[in-house]
């Protein structure tokens, strides 16, 4: 059955612009993957459900009507990006709870089950002799989103997911959209220095196959 509005741990939460949820009305949560004092993150066989926290109660509860919230962001960035050609996952539901004060916003995004987040997984992409091209998939799609003066607010390969075959897919998908191009590559260059950190001087990722992915790159250099 489809439905406009849910009840998700006995909170119900009025749906915005997304399609009639397909599934069941009543939702209780399943396992927590994830808390953090933005948001709870729980998951099934088949999705992924994101309460966003009250954190402030007048603020929060104001950007609702004003089209600034945190799921808000993080949709407008998964429609920008499939636009252009970037693959990200089926954003299923957002709902939202005006005058809470425990969560104000749900979303239902589909589970990527057979993709792993990238940073954790280096060794089995390295065995599976996919890392190389998923490297250099990932730095074409930042190419494309810079291209389109767009970079990612939390650029790290957690937000990189991959199957072990090589197939991309971008999570988390707020984004920072910058018209001035030596603005963007500045603030690119130092996100790429992040990642480099993360990825090669932790060990991660090996001289070379930093440099093969770093040399891909046509912005943040």
């Amino acid at each position: 059955m489809s439905h406009k509005n849910l009840v998700f741990n006995n909170q119900k939460f009025y749906g915005r612009k997304i399609r009639k949820y397909q599934g069941k009305k009543y939702i209780q949560p399943p396992e927590k993957i994830y808390e953090s004092m933005y948001s709870r993150v729980y998951k099934c066989e088949e999705n992924v459900y994101k309460t966003v926290k009250v954190s402030h109660f007048f603020r929060d509860n104001f950007r609702l009507m004003t089209s600034r919230s945190k799921s808000y962001d993080e949709i407008k960035g998964n429609r920008f990006l499939k636009k252009i050609g970037v693959t990200v996952p089926k954003i299923k539901f957002w709902g939202v709870a005006p005058l809470s004060n425990t969560a104000n916003e749900l979303l239902i995004i589909e589970n990527l089950r057979d993709h792993l987040p990238i940073e954790h997984h280096t060794a089995e992409f390295r065995l599976n002799g996919k890392l190389d091209s998923i490297l250099k998939q990932v730095a074409s799609d930042i190419n494309l989103m810079a291209s389109h003066g767009a970079i990612y607010r939390d650029l790290h390969f957690q937000n990189v997911m991959s199957t072990i075959d090589g197939d991309v897919c971008w999570i988390d998908t707020g984004l920072k959209y910058i018209r001035s191009l030596k603005k963007l590559n500045h603030k690119l260059k130092v996100k790429i220095q992040v990642l480099k950190r993360d990825m090669y001087e932790s060990g991660l990722l090996s001289a070379a196959e930093w440099q093969g992915f770093y040399e891909q790159l046509e912005y943040g250099r």
